[in-house]
């Protein structure tokens, strides 16, 4: 007996869905998604009106490795940086450790602590924001500072700032520095 069309149709159906489902790239195979991270803008009160930009990641299994703060301040800050140059440049803060207030007085930890903006990104863009570095330039409060840090790493990530935050960068803005030039990001090498 000779095949009909209806059986070689379900023979080169099966043969194509075994193979989609053994994780071959032919043409009408479904991928699966890489799963979404979550990137959260957020940012607290420096001194008067002044505002430090950072970032929460969170991203599932089996990237879970890349959530956390990102965040930026002076090398001189950085525990155990043991950095004594007069001219400390912009580096991430260590991973783990959170950046801290210098006038809590009795505030919260975190005054004024408040969500800037929210953005759903592929795990590659979480590597990049979380990237260890340190950049060229040396930290000014109204100048390259971590404030321009947070804005150049959603850069490289293809990510931009609300407007609200890229308007307000001027010396007595709300975000002094965010529109300064810092550089590129440099792997950390004290």
């Amino acid at each position: 007996m000779l095949p009909t069309r209806t059986s070689v149709f379900v023979a080169m159906v099966r043969v194509v869905l075994t193979a989609c489902l053994a994780g071959a790239a032919l043409p009408g195979c479904a991928t699966a998604p890489e799963p979404a991270c979550h990137a959260e803008l957020r940012s607290w009160v420096v001194l008067g009106r002044a505002r430090h930009l950072y970032a929460v990641l969170d991203c599932p299994a089996p990237y879970e490795h890349l959530s956390g703060v990102v965040e930026f301040t002076s090398e001189s800050l950085l525990p155990g940086s043991g950095s004594g140059s007069p001219h400390p440049r912009v580096a991430r803060m260590t991973p783990g450790v959170r950046l801290r207030p210098a006038l809590t007085l009795g505030r919260a930890a975190y005054p004024g602590d408040r969500h800037e903006a929210s953005y759903t990104i592929t795990p590659a863009q979480a590597r990049a924001l979380s990237r260890d570095g340190v950049f060229p330039d040396t930290y000014r409060l109204f100048g390259a500072n971590s404030n321009a840090a947070v804005r150049a790493v959603f850069r490289d990530a293809g990510l931009t700032l609300p407007e609200t935050i890229t308007t307000n960068g001027g010396p007595a803005s709300r975000f002094p520095g965010v529109n300064a030039t810092i550089g590129t990001l440099t792997p950390w090498d004290p």
